[in-house]
């Protein structure tokens, strides 16, 4: 099949949204099928040429004109003309699915959308979700109700796409995916490497600075846990971590928390995407013992799939998205949400049991291999074939 996969971002921003689309470009190729990517910025080429990157090119002046978003769909319209795609995946509902809302008429090519959190959750709490905003929703709302296939990527994504009005048959739950083999292998030297001492149970997180991630009431944690007599490695990595220094200070709590700005993701080919000298970050999961999730609100977090992958038995605040990871307990735990003393006991927990990290941790990367990109990229073309025909 052509397959045009449409988004707003991607790399060489690093965040699950640009991994995703990353992996189900990979996956479809890998699966004999021709991708285009589109998007709305340049992107680092990708040395292994498995697929197709395109900028859409807006003309100089459109925004002064107030003329951006009609200029942007007709250069979208050209690449359709040009690339003649079977099919169309929107990655993320504004501006991508609504674009493909208004030119779909034109274009007589079936498309899906997929929405990945901010651009369909709602969480007042910590002023997250685009739908806070009245106009944003509405243009949310008409892209997930024109579209011909929508991809719930986790359970709180479906009831999400319902609440705006969605046909329930045009739902289908397939999950984000990831570069399994990249991560399943362990490496014995990974601790060595990131300079961690090797005596002490590490308890990893991976995310982005954002207030949703919960990095400082892990923090927090991490200070009960001390305050009770249990020294454990807090290590977390990802862009803006290094802001969390202060609050550690102010804790006590510095010499055993260790943080890293954005590795180098896994199974990812193109270059650029990260500094270089970056750390790989399947180095991190190889290099921990437990891996925490103290997120307020997820649509399907990638990087905790991406640790059950590693082998990683999981510590995680209940919430939307991470609920359909663990909601079995085999792969870890759930801890009801701001409870810090019941997320500090289960870490306790694992920490002093060997034996129960690795059977948690074995059932977990046995869970993680549905979310292989080459698995997920099938389960696409089922849906993407069914709408063609």
């Amino acid at each position: 099949m052509r397959v045009l996969i449409y988004t707003s971002t991607f790399l060489p921003h690093i965040g699950g949204a640009e991994l995703a689309a990353h992996h189900l470009a990979q996956g479809l190729v890998e699966e004999g099928h021709h991708v285009l990517v589109v998007i709305q910025h340049e992107a680092p080429p990708d040395p292994a040429g498995s697929y197709e990157i395109k900028r859409l090119k807006v003309p100089w002046g459109a925004d002064r004109l107030h003329l951006r978003h009609t200029a942007r769909r007709i250069s979208l319209l050209r690449l359709f003309w040009k690339w003649a795609p079977d099919i169309v995946h929107a990655q993320i509902s504004v501006p991508c699915g609504h674009d493909m809302k208004m030119i779909s008429v034109l274009t007589r090519v079936p498309w899906v959308l997929t929405c990945q959190g901010e651009d369909i959750q709602k969480c007042p709490e910590i002023s997250y979700g685009c739908r806070l905003d009245p106009e944003q929703e509405l243009r949310i709302g008409e892209a997930v109700r024109g579209a011909h296939g929508l991809i719930a990527i986790g359970r709180n994504i479906r009831d999400e796409f319902l609440s705006l009005g969605a046909e329930e048959e045009k739902i289908h739950d397939i999950p984000n995916p990831i570069a399994y083999e990249a991560l399943s292998k362990r490496s014995a030297t990974a601790r060595h490497e990131l300079g961690l001492p090797s005596d002490a149970p590490v308890v990893l997180a991976v995310g982005r600075n954002h207030p949703k991630k919960g990095f400082r009431r892990l923090l927090d944690v991490a200070a009960l846990l001390r305050d009770n007599g249990m020294i454990l490695e807090f290590v977390i990595v990802g862009r803006g971590c290094k802001l969390l220094e202060e609050y550690a200070q102010r804790l006590g709590i510095s010499p055993q928390v260790h943080l890293f700005e954005e590795a180098t993701p896994a199974g990812l080919a193109s270059v650029g995407a990260v500094p270089s000298g970056s750390q790989e970050i399947r180095t991190f999961f190889h290099a921990a013992d437990i891996f925490a999730m103290p997120s307020f609100v997820e649509g399907l977090p990638l990087v905790t799939v991406e640790a059950m992958a590693a082998g990683l038995p999981v510590v995680a605040y209940e919430g939307p998205g991470t609920e359909d990871l663990l909601s079995d307990k085999r792969c870890g735990v759930l801890v009801p949400q701001g409870s810090t003393a019941q997320f500090s006991n289960c870490l306790a927990r694992f920490s002093e049991d060997a034996d129960l990290r690795r059977t948690m941790g074995k059932s977990a990367q046995e869970f993680a291999t549905r979310f292989d990109r080459r698995v997920v990229a099938g389960q696409h073309v089922q849906l993407y074939e069914q709408l063609v025909n």
